[in-house]
């Protein structure tokens, strides 16, 4: 008897501590709640992972982009140097140029004075001559 006495006790104990149908239906709710939040949480994070996927993207084609401003940059570059080359070239052969020019201006001056002289003497030759 003693032992069905403290299986009594021990039930009545279980029983005390027990949760109250109130409890447990608070209980409930806050897990509810917990799960709100948790499934709020979740599609935050789904919602963070896409806006992360189109700046991936987005970074993906400014670098393609300047991969490209890049090549375009080389290809002025060295657009830019072929033309000093050609300046440069263009200014040699003008030096040059300006050289045979002084030259042939030189010798024309000659021959104009050559023939200058020759026309004087013809003139002194007709005037003594009349």
């Amino acid at each position: 008897e003693q032992e069905y006495q403290a299986q009594v006790q021990q039930l009545y104990v279980e029983l005390q501590s027990a949760p109250s149908p109130e409890a447990i239906a608070a209980e409930q709710q806050r897990a509810d709640q917990l799960q709100e939040q948790c499934q709020s949480l979740q599609n935050g994070f789904v919602q963070l992972e896409q806006v992360c996927n189109q700046f991936q993207e987005a970074a993906a084609v400014d670098k393609q982009r300047i991969e490209e401003l890049e090549a375009a940059l080389r290809g002025s570059q060295e657009t830019e140097k072929n033309y000093q080359a050609q300046i440069a070239t263009l200014n040699i052969a003008a030096q040059a140029g300006d050289a045979g020019s002084r030259e042939l201006q030189a010798q024309l001056e000659l021959k104009c004075s050559r023939l200058e002289a020759e026309l004087q003497e013809t003139v002194q030759v007709a005037q003594q001559a009349q």
